[in-house]
Parts: structure tokens; C-alpha cells; sequence
């Protein structure tokens, strides 16, 4: 299986309410479903996040149910 392009891979769609990023939709090519590509992404964007002391509304399903699994970002979370 080949790895996803610069073209395939990107953040997932955001937008901000109130100086919080807002986490809308996280999706990775069928083709690298369960792979572990959406978990790598989810670990970066939270990591990215947390450094930058931003606060996060996550309403991708995927995204919330991340960090619902891993404690160590449940201080983000606004919502």
C-alpha cells in the first residue's frame, strides 16, 4: 500500500468560536482505513493544540471519542 501524497493528507477542517478551535471533520482515504492514519492525525492536531495553549471544541465524532481515550487531553476540551 502506498503512502498518502501532500495532496492526501491534510488537517481537518476547523473553525474558531471564541479564541477555541473548533474540530468539525476528520476523514483519511478509504483505502488507509484502519491503518492508523486518523489516530496519528488526531495525535498531532492534539499536540499541536495543547503546546499552543488552545482550547478545543471537538465535534468530529472521531476527534472527541480520541480524546475521550486519552486523558491527557480532556483539558482542552470545551464542550
Amino acid at each position: 500500500m502506498k503512502c498518502p501524497s501532500a495532496t492526501e493528507r491534510s488537517q481537518p477542517p476547523t473553525t474558531r468560536s471564541n479564541g477555541r478551535v473548533v474540530l468539525l471533520h476528520t476523514e483519511v482515504p478509504q483505502e488507509l482505513s484502519g491503518l492508523g492514519y486518523g489516530t496519528r492525525l488526531a495525535h498531532g492536531v492534539f499536540e499541536a493544540l495543547r503546546r499552543d495553549g488552545k482550547r478545543v471544541i471537538a465535534k468530529c465524532p472521531f476527534m472527541s471519542s480520541y480524546a475521550a481515550r486519552h486523558p491527557e487531553y480532556g483539558a482542552l476540551l470545551d464542550g
